[in-house]
């Protein structure tokens, strides 16, 4: 299947690239490091990602989840918007919170 770039986001040190194939989008993350190059985050997803800052700086990645009554996914349609998964900067890699309720995805949670 031929995938289509959407993106390039600067984050930091790091360079977020957005690509679109069928049914979801390709975001990859990679973190230029003294010592290279390094792919820092590889997800397959029905949505673009929200990019934001915490309070200590660090960005934070929330992606929408939608769904249907039948539990599967579609990608339009904002009333569907049920959950997000959130990844946050942690210095060295991201952090995944899975399945947070949509109007929660911009509150801190602590590294546990």
């Amino acid at each position: 299947m031929a995938e289509v770039p959407v993106a390039i986001w600067p984050a930091s040190s790091r360079l977020l690239i957005a690509w679109e194939s069928g049914s979801a989008f390709w975001i990859t993350v990679y973190d230029m490091k003294s010592k290279g190059i390094q792919k820092v985050l590889d997800v397959r997803k029905k949505g673009l990602p929200e990019i934001t800052y915490q309070s200590n700086g660090m960005e934070r990645l929330s992606f929408p989840g939608y769904g249907n009554e039948g539990g599967g996914h579609i990608k339009d349609g904002s009333s569907n918007l049920q959950m997000a998964d959130v990844y946050t900067w942690q210095g060295e890699m991201y952090v995944e919170q899975k399945n947070l309720p949509f109007a929660n995805r911009f509150e801190e949670r602590q590294k546990r």
